[in-house]
């Protein structure tokens, strides 16, 4: 049997959250393809020919997986539907040990008699049953989809301290809890199974995590900027520092005597534009600048975390890697964005968006800072995310950023550059694989044979590995030691209830983004 999962007419979306998870998987896209579905234990069936219908059926009744949608249900199982308004998903589900919370802010077609996964006012969005041997899951039909939604609204995030929560405007949906959700129910239907789980390992040669650090330079005084560069170099740490021009224009020269530190592009004026002419003006001229002085930058972080897909082709002229712009996406894996039918060529990292800027404005003392990020490392740990801070110079607590560092050097996690992961990342893309299951042994066929790229492996009793991908059998060894509680306790009513707060901060950004 293959460890891959089938998935009947791959589309986007569902391309780019599985290629964020790394499980290995295989496209049906003609009839004689079809004919080895039973090689698969899981079948995501995105849309089909009717004339499938009796395959589809016998599949399930041999003991297949199938995940479809309620489009696709109502067709070959003649399920009812319906249309539900999701602001959110919250769960506490035994079944995925996980509480998950999940913004849609979308109407969902969801199934009837759907039983898991509730929305804010407790209906139950997702389905999920045994038909004969098999399993059928039923998702929203528009759940997969909403990942290329690119609203963006001011969100409280909590916190254990202060005022218990802390906000900042991002990404309307949350995608990296979407993709949460999908990578734990495959896991879990793998499990039913009795099957090992494999997928591609998140982090650079069996790291059991990495660290990141971004640093947006606006605003900030030379003094304020070389402070925290020391306060960088004293912790060894290489940082990524998104450099504005404006405010210190003929003073560019600083980052040249930086060592051991990426230098990417921020801004000249802090703005984005609406305008594709405008935003290609403005990133241009910022550059020509850095380059006189022997800059050039792979790596774009943009004013305030915003983004359009007009600044994205803008970015795309210009050669960028990547960028990272919570706005677009945050607490996530990187991705290329979707752009109609296409992806961006430009890598997008996502970062946690709340700095100590952030949990000053809500009453967090510096002690409670450095509890507050040390918490969001033990969810980077449970959710296997990479760990990527952010603050600015002008900022100042500096003294916080080196305790964070020492915590982060103790707990034996590796420091890389953006641009570093950016690059590790598009490879890691590009690493092709198959996976088998015989006589209880995990095989790989691949052409890989670069250590920097592993495998995690879920033996169905609980188990995890990292290994390497390499040709031949996989000899679980190299065990995944620790094991993160995360057991945040949310009041998700609260966190989404309307706060006259939220909205006088949004009209103080729009007044102030005006005033530039």
């Amino acid at each position: 049997m293959k460890l891959e999962i089938g998935i009947l007419n791959l589309g986007i979306e569902w391309q780019l959250l599985l290629d964020q998870i790394g499980v290995p998987y295989s496209i049906f896209d003609n009839e004689r393809s079809f004919q080895d579905i039973n090689e698969f234990p899981v079948l995501i069936i995105n849309d089909f020919k009717k004339t499938y219908t009796n395959e589809i059926n016998k599949y399930l009744s041999s003991g297949g997986v199938v995940i479809t949608n309620a489009k696709l249900a109502k067709s070959f199982l003649h399920f009812s539907k319906n249309n539900i308004y999701v602001k959110y998903l919250s769960t506490d589900e035994k079944l995925f040990q996980d509480n998950l919370f999940c913004d849609i802010y979308k109407n969902l077609t969801c199934v009837k008699n759907a039983n898991l996964f509730a929305n804010e006012v407790a209906k139950n969005l997702f389905y999920i049953n045994n038909i004969s041997e098999g399993i059928i899951v039923v998702i929203p039909d528009e759940f997969i989809e909403i990942i290329s939604d690119n609203r963006t609204m001011r969100k409280k995030f909590p916190s254990e301290f202060g005022q218990r929560y802390v906000t900042e405007k991002v990404a309307k949906i949350s995608k990296g809890k979407i993709r949460i959700i999908i990578h734990r129910l495959l896991e879990y239907l793998y499990q039913l199974k009795k099957l090992p789980f494999v997928t591609k390992w998140n982090f650079p040669e069996k790291e059991k995590n990495i660290f990141c650090f971004r640093v947006d330079s606006d605003y900030s005084s030379i003094q304020q900027i070389n402070d925290l560069h020391k306060t960088c170099e004293s912790n060894q740490i290489k940082a990524s520092w998104f450099i504005e021009i404006k405010s210190i224009e003929n003073q560019l020269q600083v980052f040249n005597q930086f060592k051991n530190q990426e230098l990417g592009y921020h801004c000249f004026r802090h703005k984005i534009y609406s305008s594709y002419q405008n935003n290609l003006d403005e990133i241009n001229h910022g550059l020509e600048l850095l380059r006189k002085i022997g800059l050039n930058p792979k790596g774009y972080a943009a004013p305030y975390g915003e983004w359009n897909e007009i600044l994205n082709t803008a970015l795309e002229h210009f050669n960028f890697l990547y960028s990272s712009e919570f706005c677009y996406d945050y607490d996530n894996l990187p991705s290329f964005p979707i752009l109609g039918n296409n992806f961006s060529k430009v890598l997008q990292i996502p970062i946690h968006p709340i700095s100590v800027g952030r949990l000053s404005k809500t009453k967090h003392a510096e002690d409670e800072m450095l509890k507050y990020f040390s918490d969001i490392i033990s969810e980077k740990f449970y959710f296997d995310e990479p760990i990527i801070f952010y603050t600015h110079p002008f900022q100042n607590r500096f003294h916080i950023f080196s305790e964070l560092f020492q915590e982060v050097s103790n707990l034996g996690i590796k420091n890389y550059s953006l641009l570093e992961y950016a690059h590790w990342w598009k490879e890691r893309l590009n690493v092709k694989w198959h996976v088998d299951y015989r006589n209880n042994k995990i095989l790989i066929d691949t052409s890989n044979h670069d250590e920097k790229f592993s495998c995690k492996v879920r033996l169905p009793n609980g188990d995890v590995f990292i290994e390497t991908i390499t040709n031949g059998e996989i000899n679980c060894k190299n065990k995944l030691a620790q094991k993160i509680i995360y057991d945040k306790k949310i009041n998700f009513s609260d966190l989404r209830k309307f706060d006259v707060n939220l909205l006088k901060e949004e009209i103080i950004f729009r007044l102030r983004r005006l005033k530039q």
